[in-house]
């Protein structure tokens, strides 16, 4: 099974290193919520909320819009 997942931090799509470190940052997450959207579910993670430094929470319902999304990571 594939699970597609995003993560968020800025407003960018993100991968970290250990919780803190960037790795990658892909820009813009909605081309990719398109593009992963015929996998079936896609996992979100805030990681700014789960951080407690800020949120995507209009960020995460438009990438909700536009794809079926299991968010987590301090957004409720």
């Amino acid at each position: 099974m594939i699970v597609a997942s995003i993560d968020i931090s800025g407003g960018q799509c993100v991968q970290w290193i250990g919780g803190r470190e960037r790795a990658l940052e892909l820009g813009d997450p909605r081309p990719w919520a398109r593009r992963f959207a015929p996998l079936g579910e896609i996992a979100v993670v805030d990681l700014d909320a789960a951080l407690g430094v800020g949120d995507n929470a209009g960020l995460v319902r438009e990438l909700c819009a536009l794809a079926r999304c299991r968010v987590g990571g301090g957004i409720r």
